[in-house]
């Protein structure tokens, strides 16, 4: 049977469905991230975070099974090295793990291992001679800080007299120290605690100084006082073998601190799933200011008369109904 000749000039097939119409969602998610950074800030957050815990957390368990073998006796390791000697290489591949810390997170992960969305970690630390207690029973006083932050002396001020609620008391102490970038709360254990950004720290813990009317603190001027910083979930410096029977001690807290290791990691994904949830959710009737501004901005980069956006918009919105829209509008 003779051979049918192609035709001269041929054709691409049909396509069943038009370019960029098989992912309008991650075109429209492209160009929201060019439009509204910070939300692929929030999520590039998240992900880094879940993958430096998953990190933190197969190294951390690696110390904790050589730490098991100077416990156990156990005189070797495959490659010769004593059992010390392991513990302390796998301690030290640790220590420098958790000091890429905040790089490595996005900022998202504080020393406790709390999740901070925005990327905003902070270090928690409490003043000595600053209880609820004492507080709340005491006399009536002012309490005058100066904080030395960015080259400054910042003043404030905070009024204490009996009555207060601990609720009242933490309200006070937050809203005068707040305009200095400390904030004031509860700690695990109900105790009044304070919080600055984490690049604070290293200025802040060395320049707080409080003065009151004669009471708590007697000298009636200014006197530095002592800042004490929340312990970090990583203990390095505490996991030193340099003690008989430290081998014991170093396996239980690091198995406390693979279980916060975990616990964070779940926060993530709870935060992560939040996320993917959310673009489930029915639009609300009102669209929030923000999401307004979005929408402006969105409009006038598929008015500009470039090819590049409307090669960025035009798949963006292909297969896009309304309802698709005012859904992803909602979730962010």
């Amino acid at each position: 049977m003779a051979r049918t000749a192609a035709p001269e000039h041929a054709t691409e097939p049909v396509r069943s469905t038009p370019p960029g119409r098989g992912k309008p969602l991650a075109t429209f998610r492209r160009v929201l991230g060019e439009v509204a950074p910070h939300i692929n800030r929030r999520i590039a957050g998240a992900q880094q975070a879940g993958a430096f815990l998953d990190e933190l957390g197969a190294q951390l368990e690696r110390a904790r099974m050589a730490a098991d073998d100077v416990v156990a006796g156990r005189r070797t390791h495959a490659d010769g090295a004593g059992p010390r000697t392991a513990y302390e290489r796998e301690l030290t591949k640790l220590g420098a793990l958790w000091s890429e810390r905040a790089a490595a997170s996005g900022g998202t992960l504080d020393a406790r291992l709390e999740y901070h969305p925005e990327g905003e970690s902070r270090q928690r630390f409490a003043i000595r001679g600053l209880q609820l207690a004492s507080l709340r029973d005491g006399h009536p006083e002012t309490l005058t800080f100066a904080i030395g932050l960015r080259g400054q002396r910042l003043i404030a001020s905070v009024g204490i007299e009996p009555g207060l609620t601990d609720a009242d008391i933490v309200q006070r102490f937050d809203r005068a120290l707040a305009p200095a970038g400390v904030r004031a709360g509860l700690d695990a254990r109900g105790e009044l605690a304070f919080s600055v950004p984490e690049a604070q720290w290293p200025q802040v813990r060395e320049a707080v100084a409080l003065m009151g009317d004669g009471r708590r603190f007697p000298t009636g001027q200014f006197s530095q006082v002592r800042t004490l910083a929340e312990p970090p979930v990583i203990a390095i410096d505490r996991w030193r073998l340099d003690e008989l029977g430290a081998a014991q001690r170093v396996v239980r807290e690091m198995q406390q601190a693979g279980q916060a290791v975990q616990r964070a990691r779940a926060h993530v994904a709870d935060a992560m799933t939040a996320m993917e949830r959310s673009l489930e959710r029915p639009a609300k009737p009102d669209t929030p200011p923000d999401h307004a501004r979005f929408a402006d901005t969105f409009a006038a980069l598929a008015r500009r008369n470039d090819y590049g956006a409307l090669a960025a918009v035009a798949p963006a919105l292909t297969g896009l109904d309304r309802h698709r829209v005012a859904v992803l509008l909602h979730s962010y």
